[in-house]
């Protein structure tokens, strides 16, 4: 121990020479000193550890951040960090010769696996040192023992993920935790919070999609302490910056957070920005306009990219909460004209006409949508490469083997009713892996304004969620279905009594204009309207009663009851509601046949 003491005495000396000197010669001579003296010595040394202790909180004390920071910049092959991949070997070179003894060559990658992390190294022997017992540090499950009772916060930032863990524990003192807190390494936080009352559990409020479980590892311990094990998934991890994210900020500021939400180029992608108002709003006239770069959303040329956006309509954030808001938008020109994407216009045009206006035209939305693996773009539960068995056990199904997304569909579903979307409810598909929610009976645009809206939630949920989202109407070819957009349509005088043949009427109608139909129901569409998979030919106008093989579909309640409501069910998943909605309602209310057609 006599020549351990006089080596702790070196590197002490080295570490305030090195940390004089500054720069290169700090990190490294850092580095290297404490490197140096952990491969001289046996780790079974308990007393000599006790002192080396002194050296690591010296050596933890004198680095910051900002040399963490700097040594990440470093070669991996030089500094042996092998989790970065930049390259710099200006920056800081690894000396050629050992530190502390420049006649020894250095050491090599087999020879000190342990060093190629030193901050993973001091915690290792932090543990060591204060009788804590720890499995191989890879690999989960591992137990800990801890002294004292209190929740707090492990991050584990080997480069830029981070995971964090809640834990809970029984006390005796909670300076041993703060003491531990001090011997950590810049790339190993352990962030404290006492309770105040240290045998009330802190409930978990973090969000992951891996669960994971702590267990006393034994009963009848000693008194003072518990053993928990923890049990971990590899990738459950739990976001850092969960804690901003949910920070209420409304105590502080009575500024509010707005995201302008608009139709992208392809007139299916939706795209938005957030702009921070300086009080909350009611209205969308009490919002002001906003303008965007159309030339990076394909909307607008490069010399002249600037496209307008005006609010329309309003809702509830469910991602920020509070009184901050999501805002429905359409676009125009600098010159006040609707761009060729903007949908919404024309159907405004259309509703707003006394003679719509008159008929209170609702509408009820079936929106489908299918949910698929991240990179290989196949359907959510189905085997990569492979199919799942014949449709016939997923339709509204329960289980493991049949429902797969439905904690998506069902996060997607609150968030819509906290949004103040008029959902109306959801259901597994037929296809595995496909979804629908229904949206309405809503009256005029608004049916059009809930819809994207509703798309908006789908696509951050399913963002967050990993999972990708598509609305093509044939996403699998072969026997199985497609997705559709199907829109129930009234009007005032279909629910009225006698109301059975004005539905009549209107179905004459759409039979009249079924091509201009079909040709603004959504791109694909002809790959799902084959006549099989309960749809109707494209080619074919057609209606019926419960008959879901037909363009037109009538309810036996309607029939019954002689009035009620049309089903068309030729819209595709990826329509755009306020063309569809708006071609309805001047079909069936403001275009009058001509003679020839009325004859035919």
């Amino acid at each position: 121990m006599k020549r351990a003491n006089q080596q702790l005495k070196t590197t002490n000396l080295i570490i305030k020479e090195s940390l004089k000197a500054g720069g290169r010669a700090r990190k490294e001579g850092c580095r290297r000193a404490l490197a140096n003296l952990c491969e001289r010595f046996p780790v079974d040394q308990k007393s000599f550890f006790a002192k080396y202790r002194v050296a690591s909180v010296e050596y933890l004390k004198m680095t910051s951040y900002p040399i963490a920071d700097e040594l990440k910049k470093c070669e991996p092959e030089r500094l042996s960090l092998p989790w970065h991949t930049v390259k710099n070997s200006v920056d800081c070179e690894r000396p050629k010769t050992n530190f502390l003894h420049p006649t020894r060559t250095p050491l090599s990658h087999s020879q000190r696996p342990i060093h190629t992390h030193p901050f993973l190294f001091l915690f290792l022997f932090y543990l060591y040192i204060n009788n804590l017992f720890l499995y191989p540090f890879y690999n989960f499950p591992f137990s800990l023992s801890f002294p004292a009772a209190t929740t707090f916060r492990l991050l584990f930032r080997p480069s830029s993920a981070a995971t964090t863990f809640r834990l809970l524990f029984r006390p005796s003192s909670a300076a041993s935790l703060v003491k531990m807190a001090q011997c950590l390494a810049p790339s190993v936080q352990w962030q404290m919070r006492l309770t105040k009352n240290a045998m009330e559990p802190s409930s978990m409020t973090s969000k992951m999609w891996n669960s994971f479980s702590l267990k006393p590892s034994r009963k009848g311990a000693l008194k003072t302490s518990t053993k928990f094990r923890i049990c971990a998934s590899a990738n459950g991890t739990i976001n850092r910056m969960e804690d901003l994210l949910n920070l209420d900020v409304s105590p502080y500021t009575d500024k509010i957070i707005a995201e302008y939400i608009w139709i992208g180029g392809s007139g299916t992608d939706v795209r938005s920005k957030s702009r921070t108002l300086s009080k909350p709003v009611e209205h969308p006239s009490e919002l002001p306009k906003w303008n965007y770069d159309g030339s990076s959303t394909g909307q607008a040329p490069g010399e002249d990219s600037e496209v307008i956006l005006y609010p329309q309509a309003i809702f509830r954030d469910p991602f920020r909460g509070g009184k901050n808001i999501l805002v429905i938008c359409d676009a125009y020109t600098p010159q006040g004209e609707p761009i060729p994407t903007n949908k919404r216009a024309k159907a405004a045009e259309i509703f707003s006409d006394p003679k719509v206006v008159a008929s209170v035209p609702w509408f009820g939305i079936e929106q489908e949508y299918t949910l698929l693996q991240p990179d290989v773009n196949w359907p959510l539960g189905w085997p990569v490469g492979g199919y799942p068995g014949p449709q016939g056990p997923y339709y509204c199904g329960a289980g493991a083997d049949k429902s797969f997304g439905r904690d998506i569909s069902d996060a997607h579903y609150k968030a819509c009713l906290y949004a103040g979307i008029n959902i109306s409810g959801t259901n597994g598909e037929v296809m595995p892996g496909q979804w629908e929610f229904q949206v309405g009976p809503s009256v005029g645009i608004e049916a059009g304004d809930h819809i994207w809206c509703a798309r908006y939630l789908l696509e951050r949920i399913t963002e967050q969620a990993g999972v990708v989202l598509t609305l093509d109407p044939k996403p699998i070819e072969g026997d199985w279905n497609g997705a559709g957009c199907h829109t129930n349509y009234s009007t005032k005088t279909m629910r009225e009594d006698g109301g059975f043949e004005v539905i009549k009427k209107a179905i004459l109608n759409l039979s009249f204009r079924h091509k201009e139909h079909i040709s603004a129901y959504g791109e694909g569409n002809e790959r799902r309207l084959t006549g099989k998979h309960e749809t109707a030919s494209i080619n074919q106008f057609s209606w019926g009663v419960a008959n879901r093989g037909c363009s037109i579909r009538v309810g036996r309640d309607t029939e019954k009851a002689g009035k009620g409501y049309l089903e068309d069910r030729r819209p595709a998943s990826n329509m755009d509601p306020y063309t569809v909605t708006g071609l309805l309602a001047e079909t069936t209310i403001l275009w009058e046949p001509t003679p020839e057609a009325s004859w035919l």
